[in-house]
C-alpha cells in the first residue's frame, strides 16, 4: 500500500469548494485544515505507486485547487505470515 501526505492549497475565496471536491475522491482523505491560509494536509492510500500517481494529477487538477505538493511518501508491503509445522 502506498501513502502520500500532501500539502493542498486553494484559491482565494475556493477554500470550501476544494475540501468538498476532495471529499469526493475515493483514496483522498483530509487530515488538517487551515481555512485562514486556504490549505489543508491530505493523506492519498492507492495500491501501487500508478494508482497514487493518478490520485495527485486528480487532486491538482481540481478546479479549487491553486497548488498541491507531496510533503511525505511511504509505502509498505503486505505483511507474509509464515508458519511452519515441526
Amino acid at each position: 500500500m502506498n501513502y502520500s501526505g500532501v500539502l493542498v492549497s486553494a484559491f482565494p475565496g475556493r477554500y470550501d469548494e476544494m475540501l468538498r471536491e476532495l471529499d469526493t475522491i475515493e483514496g483522498v482523505e483530509v487530515h488538517q485544515q487551515d481555512p485562514d491560509r486556504n490549505r489543508c494536509i491530505i493523506v492519498i492510500e492507492a495500491p501501487d505507486v500508478t494508482a497514487e500517481v493518478d490520485l495527485f494529477k486528480a487532486v491538482s487538477t481540481l478546479s479549487g485547487v491553486a497548488d498541491a505538493a507531496l510533503v511525505v511518501h511511504n509505502f509498505e508491503e503486505d505483511a507474509v505470515v509464515c508458519s511452519s509445522n515441526t
